[in-house]
């Protein structure tokens, strides 16, 4: 084929596209580095946007050429594979992933201003004309030595008068870049107790700084930062943090130092993976199991296999942490032998069946009291919000549901909520069906415990309700009165987890057989974690409090393979890769009418093995109806046969969405 072109390449356009779009081949009249910005022409109009070198490309008839150069690079090659990742394995527009680069707060991080050339002609010219913040700009870059990063510029309304008439210039300070390897370390799962894993922590981190190199320690939430900064603190390890919630200024600061301090150590969450590191020589994955790790805003892709990508593209060490791994990560560590596990002494465990609507046995009751008198903490964990799970009439059986999804109303102090809607009703004196009195909330929510727990034992009682739960610094505050008194007793839900603990006796877990029963493959795999991420809390004892008989074998067994075997026979993750398409309509026909036009093109495709149409385990939703198609196809990336569904003609108020890898199906 000839060539229109010399060279070829994959350019991400840098404008609002649908999920899917974005990603073109343009050709140019010369070479282009990875990560520069250029102009190109989009559309049958032709309009000139902004786009970013991807990568090269294969020759191509009938593509546009790029228009111009800008010779700023935003990113390097470590950097664009992982866009490139992402974009194979997930489907996404190039404007959502550009926006994870931070290119606005690069921008600011590498352009210098400093003074023109002509300056001093200028200067007797303009003295006139200046206004008091043009004096206040000039002054202050005269005291930087007359140059500076437009990061450090105080806010200015005269800057860009001052650029145009020449007074001062911008300059672009080039990426320091992290080279690409080709024989990257592999994979290794550290299995043990977290003294043990900060101990490996600290002897990883201690050899990077005397080798002069960048640590990267991820953790799933950003409560976790601040105790592990303390931490490393006292071994004179000096950290920065980075995630989501900070401001602009103190990114742009922490981006500048990412390019600018070799042995740079960084805590942060997912969005840390995109930083512009230049000298990364570790990668550690605290919790690796965490579900936090899975990225909720589209592409919905998971941090944990994208820090491996990170690591095996910069050639950088990478440990994944883990008191209990998720199973894909523990499958390919068993495969590489990769896989390190340090046994921990187990400690007491006691079962008790109760079935009682009251809240904990008395027998819980009487060991939690024991501790107390004895200044040992406890933790009691409980993932039900509300004071019950159900009410319902006596007389006729009838229970209170929400009118605009398929779930009952959870029984609260203050009424009848739908905690998927967020419809509320006061609670009612009378059955609505045989005008009945008898009415009982049934089942054990986190504020009847609560209410048990403070009737017995006062404000020794450190309640974390979804009231608290609604301000990270209000759960901070009360895990701090729970560090601060060794006798209290913490209550809380699965907004517990992700923080740091001082010492716990004795840990209380109810429910763990309704944790078994969820309608989701990885439910398993969930309810063990839960457990043994429990387990590791406790020094002395662990109670499990359950509503009807339940065999544990799985517990102290060999999970990991039967769990795996059990997935590999039914062709779930980690053994094949999962595709749930959601429908979602105010009307049932029109959703089974677009999810039997989506299974006529999934028939069509052989590589993959598709559901028929299905009511999705909540099937209405905020007054919704929800119909879901599970397509399994094999691991690597995304088919582009399937890419064509993101383009699928719907009928009118029909909503389609399209869930990669989902670990749960509500």
């Amino acid at each position: 084929m000839k060539s229109d072109f010399p060279y070829y390449f994959n350019v991400l356009v840098d404008v609002p596209l649908p999920a899917g779009e974005g990603l073109y081949t343009y050709g140019s009249y010369f070479e282009l580095p990875v990560g520069e910005r250029v102009l190109i022409p989009l559309g049958k109009k032709n309009k000139v946007v902004p786009g970013y070198i991807l990568s090269p490309a294969e020759p191509k008839n009938g593509v546009k050429a790029i228009l111009e150069r800008t010779e700023k690079k935003y990113f390097d090659d470590v950097r664009a594979s992982l866009i490139d990742w992402i974009m194979r394995n997930y489907v996404s527009s190039s404007k959502v992933l550009l926006n994870f680069l931070f290119l606005e707060l690069l921008e600011e991080a590498q352009t210098k201003i400093s003074f023109s050339s002509n300056f001093s002609d200028l200067k007797e010219k303009l003295i006139l004309k200046r206004k008091k913040s043009s004096k206040r700009l000039i002054a202050f870059l005269q005291n930087r030595g007359g140059i500076t990063y437009l990061k450090d510029l105080p806010q200015n309304r005269s800057l860009s008068w001052l650029l145009e008439t020449k007074v001062l210039e911008t300059s672009w300070e080039p990426l320091r870049e992290q080279k690409l390897v080709k024989n990257p370390p592999k994979v290794t799962l550290f299995w043990a107790s977290w003294k043990e894993q900060y101990q490996l922590l600290l002897e990883l981190l201690k050899e990077m700084q005397k080798q002069g190199r960048q640590s990267l320690i991820l953790v799933p939430e950003s409560s976790l930062i601040e105790p592990l900064s303390s931490l490393l603190a006292k071994e004179k390890l000096g950290t920065l943090s980075f995630y989501g919630e900070q401001g602009a200024r103190l990114k742009r600061e922490i981006i500048f130092k990412s390019q600018s301090e070799s042995s740079l150590i960084l805590l942060g969450t997912w969005i840390s993976l995109f930083l512009p590191f230049f000298n990364l020589g570790l990668v550690c994955v605290l919790q690796e199991e965490s579900p936090a790790y899975r990225v909720l805003s589209p592409p919905n892709f998971q941090a944990v296999n994208l820090a491996k990508v990170l690591a095996e593209a910069s050639g950088a060490a990478i440990y994944l942490f883990s008191r209990a791994p998720s199973l894909s990560s523990y499958l390919e560590a068993y495969r590489e032998q990769t896989l390190i596990k340090k046994e921990d002494k187990p400690v007491e465990r006691e079962v008790l069946h109760y079935r009682g609507d009251k809240g904990l046995a008395f027998a819980v009751l009487s060991e939690i009291r024991r501790y107390s008198r004895e200044g040992k903490r406890t933790l009691v964990f409980l993932n039900r919000k509300g004071y019950a799970n159900v009410l319902q009439c006596e007389d006729c059986g009838m229970d209170f549901s929400c009118p605009f999804c398929g779930v009952r109303l959870t029984p609260h102090l203050d009424g009848l909520i739908c905690h998927y809607c967020g419809y509320r009703q006061e609670l009612p004196l009378l059955c609505p069906n045989c005008r009945g009195t008898n009415l009982k909330a049934k089942g054990i929510g986190l504020e009847k415990l609560e209410d048990q727990l403070k009737s017995l034992f006062g404000d020794l009682v450190i309640s974390v309700s979804s009231e608290v739960a609604r301000s990270k610094r209000a759960v901070r505050s009360k895990i701090e009165a729970f560090r601060n008194n060794p006798s209290s007793i913490l209550l809380g839900t699965s907004i517990l987890q992700g923080h740091a603990f001082p010492p716990i006796s004795l840990v209380v877990l109810l429910n763990l057989d309704f944790s078994l029963s969820l309608p989701f493959y990885s439910a398993t795999e969930r309810a063990y974690q839960l457990y043994k991420n429990l387990e590791s809390l406790a020094s002395e004892k662990i109670i499990l409090q359950v509503s009807r008989p339940l065999n544990l074998d799985w517990l102290d067994g060999d999970f990991y393979i039967q769990e795996l075997r059990s997935r590999k026979e039914a062709g779930f993750p980690p053994y094949r890769r999962l595709l749930r398409i959601l429908f979602q309509a105010e009307e049932k026909s029109t959703i089974w009418e677009a999810a039997s036009t989506a299974k006529k093109i999934l028939e069509s495709i052989p590589s993959l093995v598709a559901t028929a149409p299905i009511p999705c385990y909540h099937n209405r939703i905020k007054g919704k109806w929800r119909l879901e198609i599970l397509v399994r196809f094999p691991v690597g990336p995304v088919p582009e046969e399937l890419k064509t569904l993101y383009h699928l003609r719907l009928p009118k108020k029909v909503e389609m969405l399209l869930q990669l890898d989902p670990e749960e199906l509500d």
